[in-house]
């Protein structure tokens, strides 16, 4: 069997010579090319160094702000910048400069500026209240393309109560949708769930449009989806969807989905001792917010409840729900 020593032997027992040569021992040509090689690694390697040092420094000052976008005359950092003064995103309030903004953007043809600057007229922030002027300016929007505008213009018109006026703004509406605004799918939404302004009940159309705005977290629109499944309205009842939707809205907040939960899971309290008890706690915390309907379950199935499950239900509704709660 072969063996290999990798060691280095010098076996005139010599002192070992350095691996690279002293430059006292190299030619006068040989010493030029050596400083000059020492030179040039010197000099990539403080370059190298140099970069990654001030690397942060020119990350850190990144793409110009906001501010500096808006003041360029960019249409879209000046309307951004207006919603975040208005609402106090990141900044403090200031509805004046909001105005302002606003009004520059939508000047140059910005359609959700136009649209903005309705609402600073339809609610008198720093003008004068003026619905001909916010309609106005909803409706540049809404044919520029904008779906909140679509959906303020439309809101307009619908309530309005004037049959052509519903019409079209039905017209816009569908638009908005379509472009799968939140808001705008909630209201069209629960026009057709309730057939409000001269429209037919569609439980079907309600559905459709009831996702967009629950998958956009719209609690309102989880719990009426909650509604639509646990009920037979598209012929049969789909419970699993139906509590998956309500437990949605409850860890929200929403005060009527937490009635409608323990509702639904009560219809299960043969099953098992802890439904049944999570079915009070949301009933019971559904109560003390004033929801008529949870009050009037709870009193329907007083001689079912056990006092020991009632009392942890209690327990538990006392601690923190969801985020907020929601009438």
């Amino acid at each position: 069997m072969l063996m290999f020593d990798l060691r280095t032997t010098n076996p005139t027992n010599s002192k070992p010579k350095d691996c690279l040569p002293n430059a006292t021992q190299l030619t006068e040509g040989k010493r030029f090319l050596f400083h000059r090689l020492r030179f040039t690694v010197s000099f990539f390697l403080t370059f190298f160094i140099s970069l990654c040092l001030t690397a942060p420094f020119i990350k850190a000052q990144g793409p110009t702000s906001l501010e500096t976008d808006a003041q360029t005359g960019n249409p879209e950092a000046q309307f951004q910048l207006a919603r975040a003064l208005l609402k106090g995103e990141g900044m403090p309030k200031n509805t004046a400069r909001a105005l302002e903004l606003m009004t520059l953007a939508a000047n140059k043809g910005h359609a959700e500026a136009m649209g903005g600057l309705g609402y600073f007229y339809e609610k008198g922030l720093e003008v004068p209240k003026d619905q001909v002027t916010a309609m106005e300016w909803f409706r540049k929007g809404a044919e520029a393309g904008g779906p909140k505008a679509q959906l303020n213009y439309a809101k307009l018109l619908i309530k309005s109560e004037k049959n052509e006026h519903i019409q079209q703004g039905m017209k816009w509406l569908h638009a908005a949708v379509d472009q799968r605004q939140p808001d705008a799918a909630h209201f069209l939404g629960t026009i057709y769930f309730l057939g409000q302004y001269d429209q037919k009940i569609d439980y079907q159309k309600a559905l459709d449009c009831l996702i967009i705005s629950a998958e956009a977290g719209n609690a309102d629109s989880q719990n009426t989806l909650g509604v639509i499944y646990s009920q037979t309205y598209l012929g049969q009842k789909n419970e699993r969807e139906a509590e998956q939707c309500f437990r949605k809205a409850s860890s929200a907040g929403n005060v009527k989905a937490m009635s409608n939960l323990g509702s639904l899971l009560w219809k299960k309290k043969n099953s098992d001792s802890q439904i049944r008890i999570e079915a009070l706690k949301w009933l019971l915390i559904a109560q003390t917010n004033g929801e008529v309907t949870a009050e009037k379950t709870l009193a329907d199935i007083s001689m079912a409840i056990d006092a020991t499950e009632l009392e942890e239900a209690k327990r538990l509704a006392s601690q923190p729900q969801g985020d907020s709660l929601k009438q």
